[in-house]
């Protein structure tokens, strides 16, 4: 099934980077040092390993110390674990360097935050991003497990969103943002998130956190049940759970679920299959390896899409997650549990619509006349009833009824003596590849999506959710959108596309 891979405009400090001017720093080696090392940091593959040069008396520590633009929340924690004796010493070692908006999401809003925490904890953190060899460039290209400082395990891996792609790198699911970067006493890799070392088991874990509270009351709940949770999660088998944030359960079903006394007033069975069993995978994966559709305890599947994120020069910089329409959160994914992963997702997850495209267009009475159309254009060569019912996933925004007569299409008898092959050609400028959700844009950004007869239409993610083809004079409105079929995403959109 193919994916429809969305740009994400670039956000990281270290993708920022290239178009804030040039810092002067004293020591003219660092200077040239870090120049090119910055460069390959945000051009990444632009850049090749062996265009480096390390510059004599520059250790790990000297050189993150001196790019205060991408590193000074690392150093204000290196100092304050007491570890710039251990970065700047002699030997052959590699560290795994978090950018500051790493430590923003890991909770440390600024430098301030760094101080003040326990130097006991922050030691144990980042002695699990050093290991006390040299990682090679080669093992980095790998999938291998690899023994931290801290003695826990790192797990460095790789995939590609296509044969066409460069290799994405991942450790520990988090993405290595930069070649490797040389230094005197080792090399270092930047990275996107603060690794955690491996944790409690997954149920200890939820209850730690009181952001997870109506998540882990509704574990209680169902473990009532038939099926208890709480041994699940607690055990030694394999799972992944995708745990909503308590602020999202006020939109799922009304507030069904949005505070303790409610989860308690319903029958344990239907908190499982309703919520708590949606959310759960019976084995392992980090977000990179989830299945495009992963079943769930509950015999229903997620839909999963990866989308691109891309810099300012459209240079592949990253990859997102979304699970139904979701992203997952950089830092609030891949969480290591004893027995599994945890992944942070800000919307409970609601269980896709078990109707097909087609079944969907067909149940609206605001889309009479697009179903007629439909009909119509399946006399000719594109028999378009089976291609929105097929099991390939596509995403179609479906034209009103007053759309459609705003065109021309006045009656249902007028589309029945219309060209099957001029309503082909209006139902492909409608319907998109893959899975395009209004979540794979970032607020305030655009998107060209290409349909299926080639027209390029912008997709904007503002105050309303929105479409324009390159001849609309206006833009069109989606509402609803978003919706989750059993193979695809529907929308319906207030213009026909142009």
């Amino acid at each position: 099934m193919k994916k429809q891979l969305l740009p994400v405009m670039c956000s990281s400090s270290v993708e920022r980077a290239f178009f804030l001017s040039k810092r002067k720093i004293k020591h003219k080696m660092i200077t040239a040092f870090l120049t090119l090392s910055t460069l390959c940091l945000l051009f990444l593959s632009s850049c090749k390993k062996d265009e480096f040069e390390t510059p004599a008396a520059v250790n790990i520590y000297e050189a993150l110390k001196a790019d205060g633009l991408n590193f000074s929340m690392l150093r204000a924690a290196i100092d304050r674990a007491g570890l710039k004796e251990t970065l700047g010493s002699n030997g052959n070692i590699t560290f795994f360097a978090p950018i500051n908006q790493a430590f923003i999401d890991a909770g440390y809003p600024n430098v301030a935050a760094v101080n003040a925490a326990d130097p006991k904890v922050l030691s144990d953190i980042l002695r699990y991003h050093l290991v006390d060899r040299k990682v090679s460039i080669s093992e980095i290209n790998s999938s291998l497990n690899i023994t931290a400082n801290n003695g826990k395990v790192l797990l460095l891996d790789n995939f590609k969103f296509s044969t066409k792609d460069s290799l994405t790198n991942v450790i520990n699911g988090a993405e290595v943002i930069s070649k490797e970067i040389g230094t005197t006493n080792g090399n270092f890799y930047a990275i996107k998130r603060v690794l955690m070392p491996e944790g409690n088991d997954i149920l200890t874990a939820l209850k730690s956190n009181g952001n997870y509270s109506l998540f882990v009351a509704a574990i209680n709940r169902a473990s009532q049940g038939t099926t208890n949770y709480n041994t699940l999660l607690s055990g030694t088998k394999p799972y992944t759970v995708f745990c909503p944030t308590n602020s999202s359960f006020n939109s799922f079903l009304g507030g069904k679920y949005n505070s303790a006394v409610k989860i308690n007033a319903v029958d344990p069975n239907v908190v499982a299959s309703e919520l708590v069993a949606y959310h759960i995978l019976d084995m392992k994966y980090f977000s990179y390896q989830l299945p495009k559709k992963p079943v769930t305890l509950n015999q229903s599947a997620l839909t999963t899409s990866v989308s691109r994120v891309l810099n300012a020069n459209n240079a592949v910089t990253g990859f997102r997650v979304l699970v139904n329409g979701f992203a997952l959160n950089d830092y609030a994914a891949n969480k290591i549990a004893s027995n599994g992963i945890i992944n942070e997702v800000s919307s409970v997850l609601s269980q896709p619509s078990g109707l097909n495209l087609l079944q969907l267009i067909q149940s609206n009475s605001n889309l009479t006349f697009l179903k007629a159309i439909i009909d119509r254009a399946s006399t000719g060569s594109t028999d378009f009833n089976s291609l929105l019912a097929g099991s390939d996933a596509k995403t179609i925004f479906a034209p009103t009824n007053t759309a459609l007569q705003t065109e021309g299409y006045n009656s249902l008898s007028t589309i029945s003596l219309a060209s099957p092959t001029v309503l082909a050609d209006l139902l492909n400028r409608h319907i998109f590849l893959g899975q395009i959700y209004s979540t794979s844009i970032p607020a305030g950004s655009t998107y060209i999506g290409t349909s299926l007869n080639g027209l390029k239409v912008v997709f904007a993610n503002g105050t309303t959710y929105s479409a324009q083809g390159p001849n609309n004079t206006g833009v069109g409105t989606i509402s609803p959108f978003d919706t989750i079929s059993a193979n695809g995403v529907f929308n319906i959109i207030n213009v026909v596309l142009k």
